[in-house]
């Protein structure tokens, strides 16, 4: 482990779930796959598309319509009915694919176990701190082993709580449990959702840098890279040094 700032024990911990918790790249590759077979199927229009193509048009609904670009459930399912529409399917037969299309997503993406050790050390921590999920994503803990893990799951929703590194999840949180500032330390791979969100928020930062990775301080231009309290590489050793 690596510190960085001075820091104290807190009195409740956050994770983020993917990358943090599980390697969450080949889950989506599965159920994004999962999603384009299922649309090849149900429109002519959409045989040959590959995940690239699908993934670069919803990044052009989200563009222009800012208020679910922050909510990936949202986003998802109107994005999927506006392109039935496009395809000429009526405002009705669209909504219905698209619930249909957001399910076969969900089903793929959530088949799947956080592994046992990881389980086992959350368990472990929950034994002497509240802990809840800040999460971007829409795993849904119950359905892939962590079921009465955590106090709370907090994510984005439309027109309400935008995405880490925004505050918004950070003071709901706050809101939640009666645990404010750097009483929390909030856990994450992701340097500036997580690290710089925590940060912004008054929070202690915890960086998981399984690939030890170099601190991108010029990676992100659009925010400004600040340093977790601390890096680990192998979540036991934080578990240790918090128990």
């Amino acid at each position: 482990m690596k510190f960085y700032r001075d820091w104290v024990r807190p009195t409740a911990i956050s994770f983020d779930l993917d990358d943090t918790l599980y390697d969450n790249v080949p889950i989506m590759i599965a159920a994004e796959t999962a999603l384009i077979d299922w649309l090849a199927l149900k429109c002519e229009a959409f045989q040959g598309m590959t995940m690239h193509q699908w993934m670069k048009q919803r990044q052009g609904y989200a563009a222009l319509h800012p208020e679910v670009a922050h909510d990936v459930t949202a986003l998802r399912l109107s994005s999927l009915q506006h392109a039935f529409e496009q395809q000429g399917y009526s405002a009705q037969d669209a909504a219905s694919l698209a619930v249909q299309g957001l399910n076969v997503f969900l089903q793929t993406r959530n088949d799947f176990q956080v592994p046992p050790d990881n389980v086992a050390l959350l368990q472990r921590l929950a034994q002497h701190y509240p802990i809840i999920a800040i999460t971007n994503g829409n795993a849904r803990p119950d359905n892939i082993g962590l079921a009465g893990i955590f106090d709370h799951v907090l994510s984005p929703k439309a027109g309400e709580f935008r995405m880490k590194p925004y505050c918004d999840l950070f003071r709901h949180a706050e809101q939640q449990t009666g645990h404010y500032g750097s009483a929390w330390l909030h856990v994450g791979d992701h340097i500036v959702s997580d690290v710089v969100g925590a940060i912004n928020a008054g929070w202690q930062a915890a960086w998981f840098n399984e690939s030890q990775l170099n601190i991108p301080f010029n990676k992100y231009s659009e925010h400004s890279v600040r340093l977790p309290h601390l890096e680990y590489t192998h979540f036991s050793d934080l578990v240790d040094s918090l128990t």
